[in-house]
Formats: structure tokens, C-alpha cells, sequence
């Protein structure tokens, strides 16, 4: 899981980094991005644009249902994988590994009930 989220911090970093290089707002005003893995900061008169920016990277990664089944299908994959392909049944979504049963969501109910992208970028806070 950590090296999930890394990759994921990751992707963020690299979709913010283009569209910061490649929006006319910050590329006319040359104005200066600083970035330590997930950390992101302008000077003080940009930020309300750089906050944007990650609004817009976290609706593409995290609102495209074709992601997220993708990703979802590859979380079982790697299941099944690693602990053969009887740890995972595809009709219950249910795992059996070492003596232990759990329960994996069903992608589709997430989906369902996720915020929509509107909400996301006329939300007031960001917390990640």
C-alpha cells in the first residue's frame, strides 16, 4: 500500500508540474513552482491558481470511472496473484488468505457515491 499511494503522490506531481508549465496563467506571469513530492507551493499571490491546478489533477485521477476499474481490476489481479486464484472469489468479493476472509468493495458502489467534480472545485478546502 505505501508504494500504491507514492505512485499516486507521484502521478499528482507530475499532471500538476505540466499543467502549471503549460498554463498560460502561470507561464505569461513567469511565476515560480516549488515541489518536494506531494508538497506544492507558489508565492502567496498564487496560491488560490495553484490550488486550482491540484483540484483539476485530483479530478482526473480520482473521477474517471475507467481509472478506477482499471484500477480496481488490478488490485484483484495482484490478489490472485499473489495468493493464487482461489484467494479471491468474483462473484461474492470475497478473499480467503491464510485463515483470514475479508470483504472487498465493490468498486461500483464507490463510484456511485462519489463526489462530483463540480464539488470539487468549488469546495473551499483541500484535505488529502
Amino acid at each position: 500500500m505505501p508504494n500504491l499511494i507514492h505512485s499516486l503522490d507521484g502521478a499528482s506531481l507530475a499532471l500538476i508540474v505540466g499543467l502549471f508549465f503549460n498554463d498560460n496563467e502561470f507561464n505569461s506571469k513567469g511565476i515560480n513552482f516549488f515541489s518536494i513530492h506531494d508538497c506544492f507551493a507558489v508565492t502567496a499571490n498564487n496560491v488560490g491558481a495553484l490550488i486550482k491546478l491540484i483540484k483539476l489533477v485530483y479530478i482526473k485521477i480520482y473521477s474517471d470511472d475507467s481509472y478506477l476499474k482499471r484500477f480496481d481490476q488490478g488490485i484483484i489481479n495482484s490478489i490472485k496473484l499473489q495468493f493464487g486464484d482461489n484467494a479471491f472469489n468474483d462473484e461474492t468479493k470475497i478473499i480467503k488468505v491464510n485463515g483470514y476472509i475479508f470483504e472487498f468493495p465493490d468498486v461500483d458502489q464507490i463510484i456511485v457515491g462519489r463526489i462530483k467534480a463540480n464539488k470539487i472545485m468549488n469546495a473551499q478546502f483541500i484535505i488529502t
